[in-house]
């Protein structure tokens, strides 16, 4: 916003560096197609013990998921993977116009981390961006989140951050959210989404990374949406208030955080967070089936006729074999091509665009408003109070709805859950105008 947070715009950027744009998730249910399972006996042993791969020429068309193409001993690098999985490894390292991509990110941090006066990228960033996070933590000890990668050997985003070492097993969600404050992660978030809300879910951070706060934070004891989300951060800052210190903010640990703007007199919870996960919880299409894998990640066929998962998750609508998941269903709606259902998804996206601005806008009036209040009086204080903590809610209903604090309002996320965004939308919005009204 423009008028809020002025002090942590740029610090936001860093925030969930690994983050894409998630388009949408469409609806509908996805062919059966195999995956190619190449031959691995010319690599088994040296995965054995984790060592380098030699590229063949063999190696090179690999691009299934062998059971033995990676140690359970050891990771492997992903240039060392990228051997067994060019097309994989091609798409997780492909780059988008905006520089970001999925696996090939740390070049762009580093260069944001060097603005901002740090060494390298704070290490504690692994409990979301790298694999065996726990276990370097317990062979450094706690004391590592407070360093960076300038000090110590750090893979970001290689294939152990959302696989098994030894690929067999799928994915799998970082154990730091079961571990730190989810107390029933399987129970409220399916694993199968949860790998994907390691970048895109919400993250307080200090009640993560710093051992004195772990475990003090019950994210979702009141369920996943908004209301019980905004319910679990009040209570867990009410008992056990988390104050980042200076080191702490440097290294970004307060994102997720609550604070309270003075500017306003009110607090803020959950600032420049990514709740993708949670927003699409409950939506049609996670009730149909379908996880961000199926339309962010969809079975592609290579010139040779070799079948793979495309692993550049960024951009669905680039994608044919994506958008022909949509037409599975959506020609129940009248939609007959490619072309009609981007057109279709526009107009959603447009829609839901327009009511962001509205409560943005809404928002900003209402945050003017309190911001002269608190400087110069003049109100009720009871109308000041409750304005105040409408104001706390409804910004927390909007960036929850949004999934981001530094993006556009675009409508951009509409296909992962369009009715309970304009819903949750016009909840928060109903409180700033109500809030709005009491202050004329």
């Amino acid at each position: 916003m423009n008028t809020i947070h002025k002090r942590f715009a740029v610090l936001g950027v860093l925030a969930f560096c690994a983050a894409f744009t998630a388009a949408f998730l469409a609806v509908g249910c996805t062919p059966a197609v195999q995956e190619s399972q190449p031959d691995t006996s010319a690599v088994e042993a040296s995965t054995e013990t984790g060592e380098s791969i030699t590229s063949t020429n063999d190696m090179t068309e690999m691009t299934g998921a062998p059971a033995a193409a990676a140690s359970k001993k050891a990771l492997l690098s992903l240039d060392e993977y990228a051997q067994l999985y060019p097309l994989q490894t091609a798409g997780w390292t492909k780059v988008r116009e905006d520089d970001r991509s999925m696996g090939g990110m740390s070049q762009r941090w580093h260069a944001f981390c060097a603005e901002m006066g740090s060494d390298g990228i704070p290490v504690a960033c692994g409990s979301c961006h790298m694999a065996n996070y726990d276990e370097f933590v317990a062979e450094h000890g706690e004391q590592v989140i407070m360093e960076t990668d300038a000090t110590y050997d750090v893979e970001w985003m290689g294939c152990g951050t959302c696989h098994n070492e030894d690929l067999e097993s799928g994915v799998h969600a970082n154990t730091v959210y079961k571990d730190y404050f989810i107390s029933d992660f399987g129970g409220n978030i399916p694993e199968e989404d949860a790998v994907c809300g390691q970048c895109h879910m919400i993250f307080p951070g200090t009640y993560v990374a710093m051992p004195e706060y772990q475990g003090t934070m019950d994210l979702y004891k009141y369920g996943t949406d908004a209301d019980g989300v905004l319910k679990a951060y009040k209570e867990a800052f009410t008992e056990n208030p988390a104050v980042p210190t200076e080191e702490m903010q440097a290294l970004f640990f307060h994102v997720g955080m609550t604070y309270f703007d003075e500017a306003i007199g009110a607090y803020i919870y959950g600032w420049d967070n990514e709740s993708a996960l949670e927003m699409y919880q409950g939506s049609n299409h996670q009730a149909l089936g379908l996880t961000c894998t199926d339309c962010h990640m969809p079975t592609v066929t290579a010139d040779d006729g070799t079948t793979y998962t495309e692993h550049y998750a960024c951009e669905p609508l680039e994608s044919k074999e994506s958008m022909e998941v949509c037409l599975t269903c959506h020609t129940n709606s009248g939609v007959s091509d490619l072309d009609g259902m981007k057109t279709f998804l526009a107009g959603k996206q447009a829609e839901l665009a327009d009511m962001q601005k509205k409560t943005h806008d809404d928002l900003d009036a209402l945050y003017a408003l309190l911001e002269d209040a608190t400087a110069n009086g003049g109100y009720d204080e009871d109308v000041l109070a409750a304005a105040r903590d409408a104001y706390t809610d409804a910004y927390f209903y909007y960036v929850f709805e949004r999934a981001d604090d530094h993006g556009a309002d675009d409508g951009a996320k509409a296909a992962h859950n369009f009715t309970g965004s304009m819903e949750l939308l016009e909840k928060a919005d109903a409180l700033v105008v109500q809030a709005l009204e009491s202050m004329q």
